[in-house]
């Protein structure tokens, strides 16, 4: 009889739901991140009056709250945004993930509760990844509406797979939180693997060729090298520059692309306010565009297709650096880049090989996918965020891996 460990029980079913709202979304757990990430908060809180922090948590702590004064002192200095309960809701959404991360850091601390939790997410793993390719078999046969036709995909000939998420491009970031758990499986996860990889190329999303190239060639430079050195990142950027080239020409060079304006004067924002950026609710989130932001009309963005007022604004927070280099400015953008650095450099260190090709292939899609949405503020970030954690902490398991990736 398996004895059931409540402790790591609890936080399975909290993030078994966050699988099942990213897969299956409806109304019913539209906000289930958010509830998801009070909890966190409350915990981490309660963590930090009792002492249960270490170096890493409070480096990381730091950097975050440095971040987060820093936002707050520039909407009192430049009152772009006068209501601060849109202020407050803008700070939480930026911590969520983050704090998703660091409480699951916090919480997970006996070897036996990880692995326990461990062996049930890749039990659910498999199963989801069972479910998205029969999905995929069917639809690619029969019609159903977990696939389509597109002018948009790579290969107008072929299907594209959205199954319920709808977005192909979200989809290929949930398909990555499945590949980063079975790389790191006990037992040898290729097929699976190989699954949610052909599932990848028929979201035909350009973020989806980025992630096949960027897994490929983590497992190959691993296979060879202990750590991840500078030509090794520079063959990472180039490679995944020439596969997602489309999207990356759409996102910097069109000049009509919502994308590539909400750059722009992302930078013209952030050489105005030089050196604190606007602050939090001001630009480039998802509270800038309810609200319809000061500077959207300052810049006229209220004449481009998508990045209207209300409704029209659709395209207003399908991106995540705007926000960071506008609303933190120079000094805010180099405590973000410093907060990504130290992380790298953390999994860099971590001496099981397949937990270290996760750890990277996390933050490769991370860093990635927030070029073309937010991903990190959504649930798509709750999952990654606590998969770094589970993963970085299991890298101190006893358990004896097989190479699943390899």
């Amino acid at each position: 009889m398996i004895k059931i460990r409540v402790k790591s029980f609890i936080i399975y079913v909290l993030i078994l739901f966050s699988y099942i709202s990213a897969f299956f979304p409806n109304e019913e757990f539209r906000y289930y991140d958010e509830a998801l990430g009070i909890i966190c908060i409350v915990y981490l809180v309660g963590s930090l009056f009792m002492r249960k922090t270490d170096a890493f948590t409070s480096k990381m702590l730091l950097l975050l709250m440095s971040m987060s004064v820093l936002g707050v002192l520039s909407n009192f200095l430049f009152e772009l945004q006068y209501n601060y309960i849109n202020v407050l809701i803008d700070l939480y959404l930026f911590l969520k993930t983050f704090f998703v991360f660091l409480s699951s850091y916090i919480y997970l601390r006996n070897t036996k509760d990880i692995d326990y939790l461990f062996d049930l997410l890749e039990m659910t793993v498999k199963i989801l990844t069972i479910i998205l390719f029969t999905s995929l078999m069917i639809s690619l046969i029969f019609d159903t509406e977990l696939a389509r036709y597109d002018v948009w995909g790579k290969f107008v000939n072929l299907k594209v797979f959205v199954f319920f998420v709808k977005y192909p491009s979200l989809l290929a970031v949930y398909v990555g939180t499945l590949i980063s758990i079975l790389c790191c499986g006990k037992k040898n996860n290729i097929v699976y693997i190989a699954m949610n990889i052909i599932i990848l190329f028929f979201t035909q999303a350009g973020l989806a060729y980025i992630m096949i190239f960027a897994f490929l060639a983590l497992v190959y430079f691993f296979k060879f090298n202990k750590r991840i050195r500078w030509y090794h990142i520079a063959l990472l950027v180039l490679g995944g520059t020439i596969v997602g080239y489309n999207e990356i020409a759409t996102y910097f060079f069109d000049t009509s692309a919502a994308r590539a304006l909400l750059f722009r004067y992302a930078f013209v924002t952030a050489l105005e306010f030089f050196p604190l950026g606007t602050g939090f609710s001001t630009y480039g989130g998802s509270i800038a565009a309810q609200q319809y932001a000061k500077l959207y009309y300052q810049y006229g963005f209220d004449n481009y297709w998508g990045m209207g007022p209300n409704e029209k604004g659709f395209y207003l927070n399908d991106t995540y650096y705007p926000m960071i280099i506008a609303q933190f400015g120079l000094v805010g953008t180099i405590l973000y880049l410093v907060l990504f650095i130290y992380l790298f450099k953390q999994f860099n260190n971590v001496s099981n090989v397949n937990i270290k090709i996760s750890l990277m292939f996390i933050l490769i899609i991370i860093l990635t996918a927030n070029l073309g949405q937010g991903s990190v503020m959504s649930s798509a970030g709750v999952l990654l965020m606590f998969e770094a954690a589970l993963l970085y902490k299991k890298n101190g398991s006893n358990l004896n891996y097989s190479n699943a990736a390899q």
